[in-house]
């Protein structure tokens, strides 16, 4: 009867871990594709006509198959977000 404890707590224990992996990598793709349409996850700003309120960086650039290390920083508030991306295929063709 014990085992089945033990054994119900780890996989309990599991799903609560994968459910908060899933909403983790949820959110991070949502606050970089917020950062790719030009509008802050922090502060709602957002990019026009008239002008930008996100720059963004290259720090380091992966090439054809490598991941860029890109540097966000928004103008309005001020705040920075580090990315890493990864390359959408070869360079050459």
């Amino acid at each position: 009867m014990e085992l089945f404890f033990y054994i119900l707590i780890v996989v309990v224990l599991f799903i609560i871990i994968v459910i908060a992996l899933k909403k983790y990598y949820e959110q991070k793709a949502k606050i970089l594709l917020s950062l790719k349409n030009g509008i802050c996850p922090s502060c709602g700003a957002f990019s026009d006509d008239v002008g930008h309120a996100i720059e963004y960086q290259i720090l380091n650039n992966g090439g054809c198959s490598g991941v860029s290390d890109i540097l966000y920083t928004c103008i309005k508030c001020n705040k920075t977000y580090f990315v890493q991306e990864r390359a959408g295929g070869c360079c050459g063709r």
